[in-house]
């Protein structure tokens, strides 16, 4: 299993945004919790202590974290008690966690639309995991030549019913605050490499590469196929039948034979409307005028 990204960092702060402790990396529910605890014991020991006296406060917490040197954390924090989150997380970041802390989130915003235009169109996702840009707009080699190969024979027809998305490997963290995403399963350590999810960040499977490109087409189609058939069903459930059956053509009239076409054309004998007795054509009514009623009488 491939955790989704690099290394994490959770903190535990004061009302005012000041950061008491720090917890690197994944780490189990009873350690973050017990962590927890202390970071809240060591507070209300410090407010105790000194209740009118942020720097003695400050003084405080600095000898909790020294009094447990043995921890890099503790370690840093010994000498930036009491000090605000963004004065100090990018050393936490960086020089505890490992990662490089990046100012830059465009990349991560435009992920997230991608994945929030799939689930509200009902398209498939490809994710391309890649390395970090070496410089604005321009991605390493292999991951150009794997996108120019995506908008080529076979794979651009069904790449053009799917959302691309493009995203360096690192900033899968970031992307995850803001996607539900699951852990992802990957088909390679290095990259770039695929990921398809369908329209809710599900993912699917994983695609290397290096795979044929009939593979990925094939992959691309049942991943299309798979969106337009959960998205006819729901139409037909709200009465939107002329929608459906739109959906699922386009199923049957796809290059990708297999079950998901054969269902396709199942579910449009089903909606096939049966023919209404045709309609005999009434006499023509006979209009009587007064005169007529008056002779008739006679």
């Amino acid at each position: 299993m491939q955790k989704n990204g690099g290394n994490v960092v959770s903190y535990f702060l004061t009302p005012q945004g000041l950061v008491i402790d720090a917890v690197v990396g994944p780490v189990k529910a009873d350690k973050l919790l017990s962590d927890a605890r202390w970071a809240v014991d060591t507070y209300a020991g410090a407010l105790k202590a000194a209740p009118h006296s942020p720097p003695a406060q400050a003084n405080y917490i600095a000898m909790a974290h020294a009094a447990l040197s043995g921890d890099k954390a503790h370690r840093l924090l010994a000498d930036n008690s009491l000090v605000p989150l963004q004065l100090i997380q990018e050393r936490v970041f960086e020089k505890l966690a490992g990662q490089k802390a990046s100012e830059d989130r465009s990349d991560v915003g435009l992920a997230a639309m991608g994945f929030n235009k799939a689930r509200q169109k009902g398209m498939p996702v490809l994710l391309v995991l890649t390395k970090a840009k070496a410089k604005t707009g321009v991605w390493d080699m292999p991951t150009s030549s794997l996108i120019a190969a995506l908008g080529s024979k076979p794979t651009v027809q069904p790449m053009r019913n799917c959302v691309l998305i493009v995203l360096p490997i690192d900033e899968l963290p970031a992307l995850t605050n803001l996607v539900n995403l699951p852990d992802l399963e990957l088909a390679e350590r290095t990259t770039p490499t695929m990921v398809l999810t369908n329209g809710d960040a599900a993912q699917t499977v994983a695609i290397s590469s290096h795979s044929d490109p009939r593979e990925v087409a094939k992959l691309l189609w049942d991943a299309v196929n798979h969106e337009r058939l959960d998205k006819a069903d729901k139409l037909i459930e709200s009465g939107h039948v002329r929608e459906a059956t739109g959906l699922l053509k386009l199923v049957k009239s796809s290059p990708q034979a297999g079950p998901l076409k054969a269902r396709a054309i199942e579910r449009l004998g089903g909606l096939q409307p049966s023919r209404a007795p045709r309609a005999t054509k009434s006499a023509t009514p006979i209009v009587r005028t007064a005169d007529d009623l008056y002779a008739a009488k006679k």
